[in-house]
């Protein structure tokens, strides 16, 4: 796919992988959509970058609120007119035991790493323009389940479910949309500080993992390629993560009983 001068809508863009992404995908020209709770942030994306004016458009949301969202698409499409790439990277993680999480923290959860980008996606699919592009950053926890990620793991397992459907389902419509299901390991992004505990509250503390993890312009880099060469998933991870990975699919039972004794940040 050719990505020069496209319409990229980002989801948390405001930091992180999503940050990164705006910043490579500017080598590219696109126009911009920009969503993330952080509007200010975002206005010093833009600023950083010395954006034309007329190549983005600033969308502040709090993607939980994610009933909401139809107002969101129309201000897009009045704007854009159209929709190229949609990458749908916005999420929280879980610090916490299962039977320790309320039920509210787990919808919590589900409402932004699940419930958003599935809405989002069927709201922007009437706009999308062809070859088109819809790119989910899942995680290596949407292949498989460790102590206190429970829900979180939930959350990603249900995106790959969803969107290797809709992928089939384009596919028998004959539109050329490729859906792209990204799985990173650890990534040195603020996402453990504001993971949930069990109570809802931040977990704030900048986890071991994370501290260790892989650069997000490096990440975003994967991703972008991923999108130019119309692939449909990828893993971009450690060596410790993409072993796991490797032993899920091929030898789930030795990876089960590591994960009892893992140590897990």
């Amino acid at each position: 796919m050719n990505i020069d001068n496209k319409v990229v809508w980002i989801t948390g863009a405001s930091s992180g992988i999503g940050r990164a992404l705006v910043k490579e995908l500017a080598k590219y020209h696109c126009n911009f959509i920009l969503t993330s709770r952080n509007c200010d942030k975002l206005i010093e994306l833009i600023q950083e970058l010395q954006y034309p004016e007329e190549k983005y458009l600033i969308l502040p949301f709090d993607l939980m609120d994610y009933k909401n969202l139809p107002s969101l698409v129309e201000k897009a499409v009045e704007r854009f007119k159209k929709i190229d790439i949609l990458i749908n990277n916005a999420g929280i993680t879980q610090r916490s035991l299962a039977k320790e999480t309320a039920i509210e923290t787990t919808e919590k959860i589900f409402a932004l790493d699940f419930f958003a980008p599935v809405y989002l996606t069927k709201l922007t699919l009437p706009y999308f323009n062809e070859p088109g592009n819809i790119t989910i950053i899942s995680s290596v926890a949407g292949k498989f389940g460790s102590p206190y990620r429970s829900t979180y793991s939930a959350a990603k397992h249900a995106l790959h479910g969803y969107f290797d459907s809709l992928r089939a389902e384009l596919h028998r419509e004959n539109k050329i949309i490729q859906v792209l299901i990204v799985c990173p390991g650890f990534v040195k992004t603020n996402i453990s500080l504001n993971a949930l505990k069990g109570d809802g509250t931040l977990h704030n503390q900048l986890d071991e993992g994370i501290q260790k993890g892989l650069e997000p312009e490096y990440v975003a880099k994967k991703i972008i390629n991923a999108i130019k060469k119309d692939k449909q998933e990828i893993i971009i991870a450690g060596l410790k993560e993409s072993f796991a990975v490797f032993l899920k699919r091929f030898f789930p039972e030795i990876l089960s009983k590591i994960l009892v004794k893992a140590k897990v940040t």
